[in-house]
């Protein structure tokens, strides 16, 4: 028996981040990444809008630099899934950053993130989330952890 369960994972949670990497504007670079545990599978997303209710989970991600007052990087986000051996990312989702950091908490004004359960994270493969600077005045910036925030809605299903 399969159980399945959501959840919304913070920066802390994810097992490889990417502190102190620059910021690009030529390509998509990893940012975060969580790498699926044994026995289990993830999806990005969670819930749906069922009878009229919703309840998708809020997808929220702030990326800043390290300057004294960080600036935030604009851009675009992307979730992907990449297999374990790290040889080939499919792309869920691809979306501007300003609107990936409406709200953490309304509904009404956040970014809603429903389950997308057609792709799925295996056992050894990992959740990604990649970051392409807008143009050359926000690459080469140092995105750091602790000037960030992320809420990511996921479903995980124990096998």
């Amino acid at each position: 028996m399969v159980s399945a369960f959501p959840q919304s994972l913070g920066i802390g949670d994810m097992t490889t981040t990417r502190n102190g990497k620059l910021s690009d504007n030529t390509q998509f670079i990893d940012v975060f990444s969580l790498k699926v545990g044994a026995q289990q599978v993830k999806a990005f997303g969670n819930g749906s809008i069922v009878g009229g209710v919703d309840n998708r989970g809020i997808l929220y991600i702030s990326l800043k630099d390290n300057t004294g007052t960080p600036v935030q990087l604009e851009g675009k986000i992307r979730l992907a899934l990449r297999n374990a051996n790290g040889n080939r990312t499919e792309v869920i989702l691809e979306e501007l950053t300003e609107k990936l950091r409406a709200s953490k908490t309304d509904k009404t004004q956040a970014y809603m993130l429903g389950l997308i359960d057609a792709l799925k994270a295996k056992q050894d493969s990992y959740l990604i989330i990649q970051f392409l600077a807008r143009d050359a005045t926000t690459a080469g910036k140092t995105i750091t952890d602790a000037n960030c925030d992320l809420v990511l809605p996921v479903t995980s299903y124990a096998l």
